[in-house]
């Protein structure tokens, strides 16, 4: 029998164009395969050091120093939602039972702009600037930011443009300093409104006060126990909670207390301000790599992700959404860190092939619910402007 899966939104040809078009680096089949079989047996190795890790250099690389004529930038604040088949699962720490990391290598990326080199600084002469509405401004370096408390926290990132069931999504542990920490040696003075953040490419935008002195919103120097790799913002960038990634720029390098607002790269093109995650659940299994049996069981699984109101529940549909069964359900840590879940699923017989349509929906702590499918939606959509909370679909062929 042969399953043959395909993403309601978008054909494979069109992710492929995009992803050539765009430099999205997509894993290898035979890397996804190995890393599903892994899933599947019940890995417990956390994800291996990166290979590209960025180190500190003598002198800053000649990258660093900004082409004449910029590349433009992207046309939203993603590279190219792979195809289904080119996703890979988290791994679980079995004695916690915690979902645990995707490798730095195959952790999504998206770039302000697409062509030409990411910024690749030195970290000895890695410096911040905190100015603006503030008693004192400060300039610090690498070694002033390792004076700060040390934290590691699991936390999933998100991209605002994953369209249903993308791949622009993932989870690492992170290690860093609390931004507030931070700010109060700048001695923010009262009126205080929102800080503008500026990265070493030039991409900026800004986030409320409150936001910036929570006490969940970091600088982040790690990744995975390792030096952040040069894709995810060598040395130092933003980790916020409850945010999509539009809001955590990489490479940061100024941050500019403001007492009015700021509308950023991409909130300037019509993007959502506030950037809240929207709920949204994802299937990743049954995928190409798996084939279920006739009046076999198996089991669909993926995870779900939500704001800081957290995933109150996930259900799955095996009938395109004429009926819905609760699912099993995972959760991290807290709210930051997305919830794996799955349902056993009793596949029907068929005497002749016929297609079945596989949706799962979650619902937040708010009580909002994911939308349904919508046939005239396109592949990015449901995406703009405030990210994707549409129902995710996948349609799997079983012949006898």
């Amino acid at each position: 029998m042969q399953l043959l899966v395909a993403i309601s939104g978008g054909s494979l040809l069109a992710s492929c164009q995009r992803a050539a078009l765009e430099e999205a680096s997509v894993p290898t089949l035979a890397d996804v395969a190995d890393l599903a079989a892994t899933h599947r047996a019940g890995a417990t190795q956390l994800a291996a050091q990166p290979t590209n890790s960025a180190t500190p250099a003598a002198t800053a690389v000649s990258e660093d120093t900004p082409p004449s004529t910029p590349p433009a930038p992207s046309a939203s604040p993603t590279n190219a939602p792979e195809n289904a088949a080119d996703r890979f699962p988290a791994r679980r720490d079995e004695e916690s039972g915690i979902l645990v990391t995707h490798p730095q290598s195959r952790f999504y990326e998206t770039r302000y702009r697409t062509a030409g080199p990411r910024p690749e600084l030195d970290r000895a002469a890695w410096q911040l600037e905190i100015n603006g509405w503030v008693g004192e401004p400060l300039t610090l370096g690498f070694d002033d930011l390792m004076q700060f408390e040390q934290r590691e926290v699991m936390r999933t990132l998100q991209c605002i443009s994953n369209p249903p069931g993308g791949s622009l999504i993932g989870n690492a542990f992170w290690t860093g300093v609390p931004l507030a920490a931070v700010l109060a040696q700048a001695d923010i003075r009262t009126g205080a409104r929102e800080i503008k953040m500026t990265a070493a490419d030039g991409y900026d935008t800004s986030i409320p006060i409150e936001l910036a002195l929570a006490d969940d919103s970091l600088l982040v120097y790690q990744m995975n126990g390792g030096p952040l790799p040069v894709k995810h913002g060598f040395p130092v960038r933003v980790l916020l909670a409850s945010r999509y990634g539009q809001k955590q720029p990489k490479w940061i390098t100024g941050i500019e207390v403001i007492t009015d607002n700021h509308l950023g790269y991409w909130e300037e093109r019509g993007w959502s301000n506030d950037c809240f995650i929207q709920i949204n659940a994802i299937i990743w299994e049954p995928s190409g790599f798996s084939n279920p049996v006739s009046n076999e069981m198996t089991t669909l699984r993926g995870v779900a992700f939500a704001d800081e109101s957290g995933v109150a529940s996930v259900e799955v549909s095996v009938d395109g959404g004429l009926s819905w069964t609760p699912a099993e359900m995972r959760p991290g840590p807290d709210p930051s860190v997305w919830t794996e879940w799955s349902a056993d699923w009793l596949v029907p017989p068929v005497d002749q092939p016929q297609g079945l349509q596989l949706q799962v929906r979650a619902t937040d702590g708010n009580g909002v619910i994911q939308r349904a499918v919508t046939a005239g939606d396109g592949l990015l959509d449901t995406a703009f402007p405030n990210g994707s909370s549409q129902i995710h679909e996948v349609v799997v062929v079983v012949n006898p």
